[in-house]
């Protein structure tokens, strides 16, 4: 059987009145996160025309990072909503980190607030290096939730990179919280893995890091399995 087949998104960095120079950014740490857990990563840039057909051939969706602080552009943020949608609408695997937990939180009637005082601290434990290549904060896991379930903890440590949180309000339960109030986790609860954390675990930092990443990808194994059983005669 072959690995899972991983969609991931990436940045679109647009050059102003060129528009033949637009070019796609994403670390490879997010695809070599992917593939250290068995998946085979494969980067999705914005074509509308292609997505249905880029969606067969996958077995889960994750919504990578963007740069801190920054609105993504248009293009990136149509882009992603269409491939929420039709993700759901699919019952696919879905993981967002960081920008990506943003983004699915709006697809699913969350807000993303861009003002919050703890973000804007100039020393904010959020933001507290251009890299997220350690822990920087705590976050207290709500108990008999699903992130709880899998990591046995009730509070693990975190790296961090941003400056905007999402809402607590929205078709998803919160399963984890920084001090300060600011929202790190949430799950769908929709009988698949549809899940997001505002931290990086494609940093591999901790034992709950590896413990998300392999969850997702099981998920996908077993998108990947009832599929084909599906389509065997």
């Amino acid at each position: 059987m072959r690995p899972p087949v991983i969609l991931i998104t990436c940045d679109v960095q647009e050059a102003e009145g060129q528009p033949t120079e637009t070019l796609l950014r994403l670390r490879l740490n997010y695809t070599s996160a992917i593939a250290a857990v068995g998946g085979l990563p494969l980067i999705l840039p914005p074509a509308p025309d292609m997505l249905e057909s880029a969606l067969d051939l996958c077995n889960g969706v994750l919504l990578s990072g963007s740069d801190a602080g920054v609105i993504v552009p248009g293009l990136r943020a149509d882009h992603e909503s269409r491939l929420i949608a039709r993700s759901l609408a699919r019952r696919l695997p879905i993981f967002g980190i960081c920008h990506g937990m943003q983004a699915l939180g709006q697809a699913l009637g969350g807000t993303v607030l861009r003002d919050v005082p703890a973000l804007l601290e100039p020393h904010s434990s959020h933001l507290p290096s251009p890299v997220p290549d350690r822990t920087a904060h705590p976050v207290q896991v709500t108990p008999g939730n699903f992130l709880h379930r899998l990591t046995g903890a009730d509070s693990i440590s975190v790296n961090s990179l941003h400056r905007h949180a999402l809402s607590s309000d929205g078709h998803y339960v919160v399963t984890a919280i920084a001090p300060d109030g600011v929202t790190e986790a949430i799950d769908a609860e929709r009988g698949s893995f549809c899940a997001g954390v505002q931290w990086h675990p494609e940093y591999q930092l901790t034992d709950a890091d590896t413990r998300l990443l392999e969850a997702f990808l099981a998920a996908a194994r077993d998108h990947q399995q009832k599929s084909e059983s599906e389509t065997c005669p």
